[in-house]
């Protein structure tokens, strides 16, 4: 099968390319494609674990701020590309009134995913 590809944009350098090989559409409304791939037959018939040293326990100080401990697991250089990701997407779409997202807008957004799921509320409105 020939690799297919979509480019959403005009311009090269701000080129998002999706490759849909061995995909199909989830709807036909909808941009989501699912792999259309075989289960595989077998599994294997050997297991070698993995052999690891026996160690003493290291502990390591926190980062003195919330958002530094966040930064450790979602760093910059990530995030600020799910910015460049999204501020395309949205633009090839269209959307009516969007502003482009910044670094900062997207570290506020996963901080409230966060509490949300720490401090469940009733209604949206309690947040």
């Amino acid at each position: 099968m020939p690799q297919e590809s979509l480019s959403f944009l005009n311009s090269a350098d701000d080129c998002i390319n999706v490759v849909i090989d061995n995909c199909r559409r989830e709807q036909p409304a909808d941009a989501t494609y699912r792999p259309d791939l075989p289960p595989v037959p077998k599994t294997g018939t050997h297991f070698e674990p993995l052999e690891l040293v026996n160690r003493d326990p290291r502990w390591l100080p926190l980062p003195p701020t919330a958002l530094q401990l966040l930064q450790t697991f979602l760093p910059e250089g990530l995030v600020s590309h799910w910015v460049d990701y999204t501020n395309k997407a949205a633009k090839i779409a269209e959307v009516k009134g969007w502003a482009p997202i910044s670094l900062s807008e997207i570290y506020i957004w996963i901080a409230l995913l966060i509490y949300m799921g720490i401090h469940p509320e009733d209604r949206i409105q309690d947040y």
